[in-house]
């Protein structure tokens, strides 16, 4: 089959599995996707994830994460069954070694596949901890890649405890390299060491914003101690953050610490695009949460620590406290209130933008043995869930604190955002999974009708400015509920220098009948899987759409409904329009064929019907698009004789 017909057929296989009940401007097809995969079985601990993604001004777009064994990287649309064709690169890592990819942003090229910092982990690996210690950035001529190993100093060969950042060049040579340790102990008593946040200011001086348990030696001669409550059997955590000079030299480096065990944490979930950010002027900020506030001899200005523990801390360029603000100073509160540390609203993800704003993800978990339902308040606005479902709100404020705008990531089981990315136009992506029927983004519900509800789905959100919703996408797997079946997780995003969205993810294949099979919907395309771990890079085009609505944009959610479905030999299709507007409605059969235009006028506002008499056409499986407003929604008919 040529690939321009299969290009066409998964993409209507994209559209048919889009859900019915979303509608929303959609981000479109994808500009290019490319994928990488394993291929064989491997062990249960082979592992291929990416862990992040930075673009450089020149479009230069680089992904990196860990690898155990073997994985291969399409440069090119992937329709060979040769996996040694010419425009796959096949990479083979001992261990753990990790990986680093480059593309060509304008047009999705591979330009090399690497191996990554090259500390061998052991087979007992989890990539759950080193992904808490991996980041990636880029500036100018110059890539940082971090990565902090996490791992119990006998699971480690020649790493024990260490944080690495490497520095290279555009095409992946090495210029320097940093490296940071905790105290090498026992067998008996673990030592971690985690790097959460990588920045570079505009004299391309570098940033870094991490963890460590026990001892850290930033520099030969520069070291950090313990907390006063350290123990080594309990999770007791510093919070550093330090700057080097483009050579590596290191400029200052400046420790928060708790007293007593579990005390300090850096306060982030996931591996890319943390609670830590650092503007072009050197002006730091990073989420933190702290019982009793252990203040390095050099800050004097430490206020007292709330009792809930979650404070967001500023640092300039030459390493001194700016900041400190505290729930309260957000006008954050929260309910019930208890005494247990993990409840409390923790900052998961925060950016500025070149205005000075920042922009916070928190996000609250849920106990189902406390109480019936919990609370968010974010200045005005109070969120309520029940038992164990978590709270998610995107806010934005001011240089100075004061809420702008707070929007609620909604859904009927939970959400994990994975990152948020801020334009210099002040533009927001938000992104991570989602479990659940559904994902509501104030009036656009995002819903699979194929995936399992327990199963895991990926999802992107962009606001403007002012929070108003943009576009919206959601990927998710299509088959049924067994374990590995349909997970699909979309963990790092970075916008390009002319708005550009380069996208990464993962998704694994599910076992049949002793036969591999799989795929994702991703937006408007589908990706088959090639092995049973699997991932892709994604550039989608810049909106056009400017900050203010456009007029015939409908304001509220539109229902359409069909019945029956399936149906003998006609259906009705009935829809709602908020707004009067101009309305077409078209079917297609499952190779994108037109076969009937049902409406294509104007219409008011209200309730809305056309019938479909599709006696003549043979049994199977057609595809409706209803255009209104500038949006549309699309769903699927099953004809049964």
């Amino acid at each position: 089959m040529r690939s321009g017909h299969v290009s066409l057929i998964l993409g209507l296989l994209g559209i048919l599995l889009l859900p019915a009940a979303a509608w929303g401007q959609s981000f479109g097809p994808a500009e290019w996707i490319r994928q990488g995969w394993m291929p064989q079985e491997g062990t249960r601990r082979s592992t291929l994830y990416p862990l992040g993604i930075a673009v450089g001004k020149g479009d230069e777009v680089f992904v990196t994460g860990d690898l155990t064994r073997t994985a291969y990287f399409a440069g090119g649309a992937v329709d060979s069954s040769d996996m040694h064709a010419p425009h796959i690169s096949i990479l083979d890592t001992p261990g753990s070694t990790g990986f680093l990819v480059r593309y060509d942003g304008e047009g999705g090229k591979l330009i090399f596949a690497q191996p990554g910092l090259g500390i061998a982990l052991a087979p007992y690996f989890e990539t759950r901890d080193t992904g808490n210690g991996h980041a990636i950035a880029v500036a100018g001529d110059r890539l940082y890649v971090a990565e902090g190993t996490g791992i119990t100093s006998s699971w480690v060969h020649g790493a024990k405890g260490a944080m690495v950042v490497t520095a290279r060049d555009l095409d992946g040579a090495l210029r320097h390299r940093i490296t940071l340790r905790v105290k090498d102990m026992h067998y008996e008593y673990p030592t971690r060491a985690f790097i959460h946040g990588l920045g570079l200011d505009a004299e391309h001086n570098l940033y870094i914003a991490g963890k460590y348990d026990d001892t850290l030696y930033v520099a030969p001669d520069v070291i950090l101690p313990p907390s006063e409550g350290y123990h080594p059997y309990k999770d007791t955590w510093n919070v550093f953050v330090a700057s080097y000079a483009p050579d590596g030299t290191l400029r200052w480096a400046r420790q928060l610490g708790g007293k007593g065990y579990d005390e300090i944490s850096f306060s982030t979930i996931n591996a890319d695009k943390a609670a830590f950010d650092v503007d072009a002027a050197g002006n730091m900020v990073l989420g933190a949460r702290i019982h009793e506030l252990l203040a390095d001899s050099a800050q004097v200005d430490v206020p007292a620590v709330p009792e809930d523990g979650i404070v967001l801390v500023s640092y300039d360029k030459d390493g001194r406290l700016a900041w400190m603000r505290t729930l309260k100073d957000f006008g954050i509160a929260y309910g019930p209130e208890n005494d247990y540390f993990l409840y409390v609203p923790n900052p998961v993800s925060l950016r500025r933008d070149r205005e000075g704003s920042l922009y916070v993800v928190w996000r609250k978990a849920g106990w189902r043995d406390y109480s019936d339902h919990h609370s968010l308040t974010v200045g005005d606005s109070t969120f309520v869930a029940g038992t164990e479902k978590p709270l998610t709100i995107l806010a934005k404020y001011d240089a100075e604190g004061t809420l702008l705008w707070a929007r609620h990531l909604d859904t009927d089981l939970r959400a994990a955002p994975a990152g948020l990315e801020v334009t210099e136009e002040g533009h927001v992506y938000v992104w991570g999974r989602y479990s659940g029927q559904h994902l509501r983004l104030e009036d656009l519900v995002l819903e699979s009708a194929v995936a399992p509800i327990e199963k895991t789905k990926g999802f992107v959100a962009h606001y403007d400015e002012h929070g108003r919703l943009v576009r919206a996408m959601l990927a998710h797997g299509t088959g049924s509920s067994t374990r590995d079946d349909g997970l699909t997780s979309l963990l790092a995003l970075d916008v390009g220098p002319s708005g550009d969205v380069y996208l990464v993810g993962r998704y694994r294949r599910y076992i049949t009948n002793t036969v591999a099979t799989g795929m994702v919907i991703l937006g408007a395309d589908t990706l088959f899987a090639r092995g049973k771990q699997n991932i892709f890079v994604a550039k989608y085009s810049a909106t056009s759409l400017s900050s203010e609505p456009s007029v015939e944009m409908p304001g509220g959610v539109i229902a359409v409904s069909s019945y029956p479905n399936p149906f003998v030999d006609a259906t009705t299709i009935s829809y709602s329009l908020p707004e009067p507007g101009r309305v077409k409605l078209t079917v297609y059969d499952i190779l994108g064929r037109k076969l009937a235009v049902l409406v294509d006028e104007r219409q008011g506002a209200g309730s809305h019907s056309a019938r479909l008499d599709a006696s003549a056409w043979p049994n199977g499986i057609y595809l409706y698009r209803l255009e209104a407003g500038g949006r549309f929604t699309t769903g699927r008919l099953v004809h049964r004789k």
